[in-house]
């Protein structure tokens, strides 16, 4: 029996050349016991270190995560003791993605926290680059995803200026992340390239390519390369390291393809595993709890009770967590559900989701969840394609059917201000501009619209397809949000040039809410529709009583008057154009409050 710490060690590192061999796989699993056991028996402590490093990465499947955690945790305390600071720090990485994936967050986050102190105090190099790596899963998963694409740039630069070769692969799925939810796709080609050309079969690898071909549209590629993965069925995709991550990717691909026969055999795979969260090998980026995979798989079974299940609990999982931009895309698929499924009340419960999404989207920014959220309520409405005569006109007949309750938006006196918005030739942009790019320029209104309504403390009351009834206690305030959303919209179409310009028509009007119900009075909101049926691409329209209302407020200009008849209401009426150029409407022109 063999005593030799250096038989050990070598026998740990033959181990690891087996691991870019599937074939060879069992080789790898059998000497890396080898090695373990015979470090324990020789008594070694550098030898078990290696030894135990070798074990884990040859245990990449989800069944051993809690058995990686543990060795994780006694490399850690081996190297420690032996004053080894780079076995610690590997041993670190190993346990901050086993405690990650089992949904210990708070004992990976600090393990990061002493990754990071290790390696700065160490000053090494080649090991500290990956701290903000890992920074930017937590970063990204609550929903700061510039600040996520920032850290996933220094550590890309620094693992670049540290020459480890390892940088560019491990820094592939989050950039990948983050770029999708930026909707800058084009910018990934070179990421496409860099993995086509890798070697090996880590699933993370093809489920980056299989995200990277859905992200750009190409769902036969998606498709082919899934056709490849599991071309010894899908039982036969090894589940190394990003193996629940994979099955997340495969989700989202099933989904869009309404594939109900591959999302049965993906959710057999998956279907051990739902309180996992999916990671790329390293803890880099995760796309979120097994459950949500799940319940998105469910839906596309049209198992929709069971769906509805898995979503809820994966909802629980990310607000627990804290987790928003996770939240955030598990409330989506449960919209997704809902609209699926159809049920009385469904379409309903699907909108109200798709507000909070929404909200989220909007503040987040997540461009893609937006245009992606706009994208369904426009198709739970029915308004893929919007009239832009009828679209305030639709809202207003729900209101005055809703009646929906105003009470906490009302002024001390009673009086609500309304605001009106809608994109000005709508229907014409549809048709030029085809779905696909009519939606991603109605998730940039909905998004600007929703800031700054918010920013200016009133509230979305309806929206449908490009129009807005927007609600304010005072009219200085619904003003105030009037001028900032022409200025935010001058804004992007001034630095977006090569994209459609967004001209929108405002009318602002005060009524009285009545107060038996809590109702706005219905012809004062129709009263404001008429309003912004007479503005113009980039102009305020306001009635002549929410001008009264101000008091001669030097903090607002008006460029003119017009009188119109307005359609429901007899004879002429005056209405007002407000200036929103320069510094008009900046609330530190007029030190006063109220209306």
């Amino acid at each position: 029996m063999s005593t030799d710490p250096i038989e050990s060690k070598i026998l740990a590192r033959l181990g690891e050349a087996y691991k870019f061999d599937q074939a060879t796989k069992h080789k790898e699993i059998e000497l890396s016991t080898k090695a373990v056991e015979m470090a324990r028996r020789v008594g070694d402590p550098g030898a078990l270190a290696q030894a135990l490093y070798g074990r884990i990465i040859s245990l990449g499947s989800p069944e051993s995560i809690a058995e990686r955690l543990e060795m994780a945790t006694e490399l850690i305390e081996i190297a420690e003791k032996a004053g080894d600071v780079e076995r610690r720090l590997l041993g670190l990485r190993l346990r901050i993605a086993s405690s990650f994936q089992l949904g210990q967050l708070k004992s990976a986050r600090n393990d990061v926290r002493t990754y990071e102190k290790v390696a700065e105090r160490a000053k090494l190099a080649l090991y500290t680059w990956l701290t903000p790596i890992l920074e930017s899963t937590w970063s990204l998963a609550e929903g700061r995803v510039d600040e996520a694409e920032a850290l996933v740039r220094r550590g890309v630069e620094q693992g670049r200026k540290a020459g480890d070769p390892n940088a560019e692969r491990f820094t592939v799925a989050p950039l990948l992340a983050v770029r999708v939810e930026q909707q800058k796709v084009e910018e990934l080609d070179q990421v496409a390239r860099h993995l086509a050309s890798e070697g090996g079969f880590f699933p993370w690898t093809w489920g980056c390519l299989i995200f990277l071909a859905y992200a750009k549209g190409d769902l036969d590629e998606a498709r082919r390369l899934i056709d490849k993965l599991s071309s010894g069925g899908f039982a036969s995709i090894p589940r190394e390291l990003g193996f629940i991550w994979m099955i997340g990717v495969l989700a989202q691909v099933c989904a869009r393809l309404d594939d109900a026969a591959m999302a049965e055999q993906v959710y057999d795979l998956l279907s051990p595993y739902p309180n996992h969260y999916g990671t790329p090998g390293f803890v880099a980026t995760t796309n979120g709890c097994g459950h949500h995979h799940l319940g998105v798989l469910a839906t596309t079974m049209k198992r929709f009770d069971l769906a509805e299940s898995h979503l809820n609990s994966a909802l629980r999982v990310h607000e627990t967590a804290g987790f928003r931009y996770l939240t955030t895309q598990t409330r989506h698929a449960m919209a997704e559900m809902l609209a699926r499924r159809g049920m009385p009340g469904d379409d309903q419960r699907a909108l109200r989701l798709l507000g909070e999404v929404v909200e989220a989207a909007t503040a987040g920014p997540f461009k893609q969840t937006l245009q992606s959220a706009v994208h369904l309520r426009l198709r739970i409405q029915g308004l893929s394609k919007v009239d832009t005569t009828r679209s305030i006109h639709v809202i207003a007949a729900e209101v005055g059917k809703e009646g929906p309750g105003l009470a906490a938006q009302a002024a001390p006196d009673g009086t609500v201000t309304i605001l009106f918005t809608d994109i000005e030739g709508s229907t014409e942009l549809n048709e030029s501009l085809g779905d696909q790019r009519w939606i991603a320029l109605l998730s940039v209104h909905d998004g600007i619209v929703r800031t700054e309504v918010q920013k200016a403390g009133g509230s979305v009351v309806k929206s449908r397809g490009d129009g807005f009834m927007l609600a304010f206690p005072s009219a200085r305030q619904a003003l105030r949000a009037a001028i900032a959303i022409q200025r935010a919209l001058e804004a992007h179409n001034r630095e977006s040039p090569q994209s459609t310009p967004i001209r929108v028509r405002i009318g602002i009007h005060t009524g009285e809410v009545v107060h038996q119900r809590g109702d706005f009075f219905g012809r004062h909101v129709n009263f404001a529709s008429r309003i912004a049926d007479q503005a113009a691409g980039e102009e305020i329209l306001v009635s002549e009583l929410t001008k009264a209302l101000l008091l001669g407020s030097p903090e607002f200009e008006f460029d003119g008057s017009r009188s119109a008849g307005l359609k429901g209401f007899p004879g002429e009426h005056l209405m007002f154009s407000l200036n929103w150029s320069g510094d008009v409407g900046s609330p530190g022109n007029d030190p006063s409050r109220g209306r």
